[in-house]
């Protein structure tokens, strides 16, 4: 009788574990085409034709990209989740301008939430303007007065980064000979820094500027200087160093030398930067205070030695991803978040939905705790995959159907993510097009307990306790 009660009290145990316990489980999405060469131009005539190359932007579900068709048809066009629609293109008048516009930049668009920023312009006419998703107006153009400063501005930079968050819009532009940092906060433009402003920490003022503008909220980074050089961070009203020339390398030896690819969520700024002895390393400002990530010195999270090269990094929030490589062939993306590093997935990680381990990886991005990226494995496999802080799921491969097409993606390029959303370029027989693919049933962190499964508990619970009252009473 007592090995019985025993099991009834083990039974009943491992019921409980059953089914209180994690049972995180692979995630899986919903895909859906966003545009493609068969999808009629919205207020045009014919299909898309044109697309650039690069990963459409994406904010939420709304994707937003540049493109255009047979006939010199060229615009801006917005996908809100099920509906796709015009921007601006050639028939478009010119806010705030004359005539229609005649001439769109080269590069894709930026968005945040349902703001669509682009550059564009006319005949001698150039300028920033932004959709809110129903009216289109202008940011900014040639005949904007340079606040604090005389005459109209005479040229914008064709920026690169990330320039609009929300409703707030940072630009490079130059009126007279004297290029001016600007931030357009949706009705007020306001200097964040011009030729005239004395460079933090520095000796005297600003003589150059990046085009290379971030922005999160009305936070702003940039890149001045020319002896002088250095990575800034403008918080609404105040300007303050990020690093320079003068800055110590954390966990390293002497200055940096060089700094490059920085981007900024909040008021953290990652950037790459450089010493003397070849040193090199990401690094991490939280808005008071400069750290290491990683550098040559680090040890690879699940690896074996210290990192050689890390490459594509992104951030959101404190979180940072980046693609990291050791000796003997190691590769892998690995997440910092805000105090420590460790592994998404490396060569020994088997491959969701597929045979045996990745071989390599790509570009990768992050929002929130979701990292997205392109991998590939043997016998020509190639995929886009997510992992959301525990798990690693498929989201979709070249065994994938091309939704509103034919047959399976051939090819699979460049993706970003916004939340549980991403947006992707595929390819397939005589397609291509902008996808999107959207969570469908979340990986179950802490299931919910059935009725069933209580009942069953309840019941064993009560016959161990039944036994348990009887073997005292007889005791």
């Amino acid at each position: 009788m007592k090995k019985q009660g025993k099991v009834i009290v083990w039974l009943t145990a491992l019921l409980f574990v059953c089914f209180i316990s994690p049972c995180a489980g692979a995630q899986s999405f919903l895909l859906s085409k966003v545009v493609d060469r068969k999808t009629p131009i919205p207020d045009g005539s014919g299909n898309f034709t044109l697309f650039l190359s690069g990963n459409p932007v994406i904010s939420g579900n709304n994707i937003a990209f540049y493109s255009g068709g047979g006939g010199g048809q060229e615009g801006i066009y917005l996908y809100r989740g099920t509906t796709l629609s015009k921007v601006a293109d050639r028939n478009t008048p010119i806010p705030g301008g004359s005539g229609n516009f005649t001439l769109f930049s080269s590069t894709n668009p930026v968005i945040s939430g349902n703001n669509v920023a682009f550059e564009a312009g006319g005949a001698s006419q150039q300028g920033f303007y932004i959709y809110n998703g129903t009216n289109l107006t202008k940011a900014v153009d040639l005949n904007t007065p340079i606040p604090g400063g005389s005459g109209n501005f005479t040229s914008f930079s064709n920026l690169a980064g990330q320039y609009i968050s929300n409703n707030n819009l940072v630009f490079d532009g130059d009126g007279m000979g004297i290029y001016v940092i600007y931030l357009y906060n949706g009705t007020v433009l306001s200097k964040v820094a011009d030729y005239n402003t004395p460079i933090p920490e520095g000796s005297g003022n600003f003589t150059s500027f990046s085009n290379y503008l971030w922005i999160s909220g009305d936070n702003v980074v940039f890149v001045g200087g020319a002896i002088q050089y250095g990575i800034y961070l403008y918080k609404g009203m105040s300007l303050s160093k990020v690093a320079d020339y003068n800055t110590p390398i954390p966990g390293g030896s002497g200055n940096f030398t060089a700094l490059f690819n920085y981007a900024i969520s909040g008021t953290n700024v990652v950037f790459l930067g450089y010493g003397t002895g070849g040193q090199d390393g990401l690094y991490f400002y939280n808005g008071t205070t400069l750290s290491k990530i990683v550098d040559p010195n680090t040890s690879i999270p699940g690896g074996s030695g210290s990192f050689n090269g890390f490459f594509n990094h992104a951030i959101s929030g404190t979180n940072v991803v980046f693609l990291g490589s050791g000796v003997g062939g190691q590769n892998g993306i690995y997440l910092f978040n805000g105090t420590a590093l460790s592994k998404v997935v490396d060569l020994n990680t088997p491959i969701p939905g597929g045979s045996g381990n990745f071989t390599g990886f790509f570009d990768n991005a992050i929002s929130g705790t979701n990292v997205v990226f392109l991998g590939s494995g043997v016998g020509g496999q190639r995929g886009i995959y997510l992992f959301n802080g525990t798990t690693l799921s498929k989201v979709v491969d070249l065994n994938t159907p091309i939704p509103g097409g034919s047959g399976n993606f051939t090819g699979l390029s460049t993706a970003g993510v916004s939340d549980d959303n991403i947006a992707f370029v595929g390819s397939g027989v005589n397609q291509y097009g902008y996808y999107l693919a959207s969570l469908q049933n979340p990986a179950v962190a802490v299931p919910t307990i059935s009725e069933w499964g209580m009942i069953m508990f309840m019941l064993l619970a009560g016959l161990g306790t039944v036994y348990y009252l009887r073997r005292k009473q007889r005791a």
